[in-house]
């Protein structure tokens, strides 16, 4: 007689995946960055601006022109979501400095603090995703 095997709730396994895979880069961007140039919001923000045009103009051709209303209404949360990641890339040097000043090891303090904080926006940024996902 062959065991039934209980198979998880696709929705818990899909917001597990994203929340872990958002610490996962949380955890990479935090503890592998170097202060090397100060923050560039004004770069980051017109990044995003481009993105949002090049994922717009990538949906259009995918899904037509009936499909432009629906695009027209996603494209400010897309600009928002893509600027969010972008800006906090940006302001791991704040992070960095806020670390260094907080532990006594200037080095190891900044990246452990950097890494923290990391991980919090990457695993928010996952579960955000997920929701927006699931909004659809």
């Amino acid at each position: 007689m062959a065991k039934k095997s209980k198979a998880k709730s696709p929705a818990i396994s899909d917001l597990s995946r994203n929340l872990l895979t958002g610490a996962a880069f949380g955890l990479y961007f935090g503890w592998f960055f170097r202060p090397q140039i100060a923050p560039r919001f004004l770069f980051a923000f017109f990044l995003a601006i481009a993105f949002t045009i090049v994922m717009f103009l990538f949906r259009l051709y995918q899904q037509g022109r009936e499909e432009s209303q629906t695009l027209l209404r996603a494209t400010p949360l897309n600009f928002i979501q893509s600027f969010a990641v972008l800006a906090a890339l940006e302001a791991r040097d704040y992070f960095y400095e806020f670390g260094t000043t907080l532990m006594s090891n200037p080095v190891l303090g900044g990246r452990i603090v950097t890494t923290i904080v990391m991980v919090i926006l990457g695993t928010l940024f996952g579960g955000f995703y997920y929701w927006r996902n699931n909004q659809k």
